[in-house]
């Protein structure tokens, strides 16, 4: 499970790097931001890949402001990013099961998308952070941010019939300026985010907040490369105990997905 997060998605490649002869998903599950590193592994990126990735982006990335000519425009211009997103898929199909994560506007609920029919359209409107990007129309409905109701989809890997798994979250603890409108948001919401009873997991997470908005929204190299680094070494630091987890019998469901 990749949670949302931005630019910090560097550090969940960097995570990655250390954890992945550990892992060895069958089911990759991502939001926002996470819902792009879930396709490049599911696709089959290892992740020296993944990480160059992340290392290979440049300043075009960075937002660029403007005045919506409609209400739903958009702060900023999404062009650059959906052009990005459009290109990484090209030529790619995943070779894992794998689990994308929208948020429907009207009303506000979290939608999963799975296997063959996510598109470069479903990884754009999972990235499309509500008010300041335009929201992304698929079959008729407007979608926003998979993480615009909680960062890190839990629920949509036990869906996917997960029993272990390893959240790598990158919004941990979850900033205030993020609390508050989830909270707002959810109230209106009746979706379950809960996952099944008897799935058992392990968060990876940074010690610290990685930065705030400014630093989410912008990519900056020396950013990108501390924040791979020091996702790495804390992937490191718990590889037993994901190991541990990976290797334990699989819990046993106590209802279906």
């Amino acid at each position: 499970m990749l949670s949302a997060g931005g630019m910090f998605g560097a550090w969940q490649a960097g995570a990655w790097s250390a954890l992945e002869e550990i892992v060895r998903p069958e089911i990759v599950v991502g939001a926002s931001v996470g819902s792009l590193n879930a396709w490049l592994i599911a696709c089959g990126a290892a992740a020296p890949e993944l990480v160059e990735y992340w290392r290979g982006l440049d300043a075009t990335l960075r937002p660029s402001w403007r005045m919506p000519r409609r209400g739903l425009g958009g702060l900023v211009d999404a062009t650059p990013i959906q052009t990005r997103i459009q290109s990484m898929c090209e030529g790619r199909q995943p070779r894992l099961r794998l689990g994308v994560v929208a948020v429907a506007t009207s009303p506000p609920r979290p939608v999963l998308f799975e296997g063959a029919e996510v598109t470069w359209r479903h990884l754009a409107a999972s990235c499309s952070v509500p008010l300041i990007m335009a929201p992304v129309l698929l079959d008729g409905t407007r979608y926003v941010d998979g993480g615009a109701l909680g960062p890190l989809p839990l629920w949509a890997a036990g869906k996917m019939g997960a029993t272990r798994a390893v959240a790598i979250d990158v919004l941990s603890p979850r900033p205030l300026a993020l609390r508050v409108p989830q909270a707002i948001l959810r109230s209106v919401s009746r979706h379950d985010y809960m996952p099944p009873p008897g799935m058992a997991w392990k968060t990876v997470a940074p010690k610290q907040l990685l930065g705030g908005w400014k630093e989410a929204s912008r990519w900056d190299a020396e950013r990108v490369s501390r924040w791979i680094e020091e996702g790495r070494r804390e992937g490191f630091r718990v590889a037993e105990e994901v190991r541990a987890l990976m290797e334990s019998p699989a819990p046993e469901r106590l209802h279906p997905a």
